[in-house]
């Protein structure tokens, strides 16, 4: 189990999967700041959608998770190392409800899908584990929901032949919908009323409902960036400003939001995006029937000017669009970005990778990439212990922590990482310990 001396009010430390897209059996341990590197289609997307499903069903619901993918087939592994026709999805995470470091506790959190007869899918179960911290001599508590019913804790199941009309008009029987994840309605308060009494499992209980709460609450705010240009170049609509949307859709709306707002968050982006793209000076939004543009300011030796997001370059719109991602005036607890060097000058990578390092200190952060450069300017040239090596192997995806001899080279400064990278190398030995 992952050790913290100071815990983060909330951190994953792993996710796994079996037999979900590419994957057949992987694991993945996460730090603040974790780098995904690999060629194209290994499999480093499905990685990342492991949390982003979760995320997805979380925020919606489960139903709608999948259809996002394209339906239970489309996600599920069909193959000679996949014998089972179930989908397993799960992480560890570290919440703290409490400033206290003593207070943190280590939940596992999962659940399992199969299909149905339908030819759609059922939840065969949903479970959270909590450990109180990761040393304590105290058994973990269960919550787990199995074909639609809490069997931990069972003591306080109503009993098995209650109907719904026997319930109160503002109460449910303790029966859940096959088809969606359930453990989040579980922590209602409504629901954690029947749990209270003097029985000990039941005190346990409530106590532990808070720490699981918080974390369900904290994976559907995740955010996972993979920005195109032509979504935000053309003009938009006034939208929510908080959070950005996965495609940056409503990036003019989350930059007014930084101009009206007090502090200094709109000057922070401009001087990030004045670093990024040499030349660009500031940034404006005006107002044109009913919906706002973005303008940048270019300088020159002619004295430069104003220039609308439709007529700036690729590499431009996307920095914007990341770097806004970045910048976000309120901490979403994970940010994934995928291959953020995409387009970008090699002369801005150092600048670009300074970012991502400031913003893995307020935000837990995943990065895609299978740039040597963005790795070597991330890692240092010489820190690998934030990559991870991600391969597929006999057409599955398997993802490893630098081999010990390659991370003592690159400590020897006989190779920087990129370098080990650029050669195959990482993909070839990475997965050896």
């Amino acid at each position: 189990m992952t050790t913290l001396s100071r815990p983060r009010r909330f951190q994953i430390t792993r996710v796994w999967a079996r037999n979900f897209r590419s994957i057949a059996d992987a694991s993945l341990d996460l730090d603040q700041l974790t780098v995904l590197v690999g060629p194209n289609a290994s499999g480093k997307s499905n990685l990342l959608d492991i949390l982003r499903f979760v995320k997805d069903a979380l925020r919606f619901d489960l139903e709608a998770a999948i259809s996002m993918r394209h339906g239970f087939d489309a996600i599920r592994r069909i193959g000679p190392d996949s014998p089972s026709s179930e989908v397993d999805i799960g992480l560890r995470a570290i919440v703290s409800v409490a400033p206290s470091v003593a207070d943190h506790f280590v939940i596992d959190y999962g659940f399992t899908l199969a299909s149905n007869v339908e030819g759609g899918h059922r939840v065969t179960q949903e479970y959270a584990i909590v450990h109180l911290g990761e040393q304590s001599s105290v058994a973990p508590f269960v919550f787990r929901i199995e074909d639609g019913r809490l069997t931990s804790p069972g003591s306080s199941l109503p009993p098995d032949d209650t109907q719904p009309d026997q319930w109160q008009d503002d109460e449910e029987p303790l029966v859940y919908d096959t088809q969606e994840l359930s453990l989040r309605r579980l922590m209602r308060p409504l629901v954690l009323g029947r749990f209270q009494s003097s029985a000990e499992e039941d005190g346990q209980f409530t106590i532990y409902s808070r720490p699981v709460d918080t974390m369900l609450r904290r994976i559907a705010a995740m955010r996972f960036y993979h920005i195109f240009p032509n979504t935000i170049r053309e003009p938009q609509r006034l939208d929510n400003p908080y959070p950005l949307n996965e495609d940056a859709g409503n990036l003019a709306s989350v930059l007014r939001d930084f101009e009206r707002s007090p502090g200094n968050t709109i000057d922070r982006l401009k001087g990030s995006l004045g670093r990024l793209v040499p030349g660009v000076s500031d940034l404006e939004l005006t107002s044109a029937g009913g919906y706002l543009v973005v303008r940048l300011k270019h300088e020159n030796e002619h004295g430069g000017g104003w220039i609308d997001l439709s007529q700036e370059s690729d590499g431009t719109v996307r920095l914007l669009g990341l770097l806004t991602a970045l910048h976000q005036r309120r901490t979403l607890p994970l940010i994934g970005v995928e291959e953020p060097e995409l387009t970008v000058h090699p002369g801005a990578l150092t600048a670009l990778a300074d970012e991502l390092k400031e913003k893995s200190r307020s935000s837990q952060l995943i990065v895609t990439t299978h740039s040597p450069d963005l790795i070597d300017r991330i890692t240092d040239f010489r820190d690998v212990d934030s990559l991870r090596v991600v391969e597929l192997i006999k057409g599955a995806t398997e993802v490893n922590v630098v081999s010990g001899a390659q991370k003592e080279a690159v400590m020897r400064h006989l190779f920087s990482p990129g370098e080990l990278h650029r050669q195959g190398e990482l993909e070839t030995f990475g997965a050896l310990q």
